[in-house]
């Protein structure tokens, strides 16, 4: 289980990759400011993208 995030602050998005394998990630999302997202690691745990751009 890994994921790595990616935030572009100019666009005021977040990209996810996520599930590596073979050298390429299997899941790649890009989430606007009114989107939500749950980290893997901690999938009780929701995150608004807009609390990361203090929108």
């Amino acid at each position: 289980m890994f994921e790595y995030w990616v935030v572009d602050v100019k666009a005021r998005k977040l990209i996810v990759y996520r599930f590596p394998q073979s050298g390429d990630y299997q899941e790649t999302r890009e989430l606007l400011s009114e989107a939500k997202i749950s980290p893997l690691a901690f999938p009780d745990v929701e995150i608004a993208i807009k609390d990361i751009f203090l929108i």
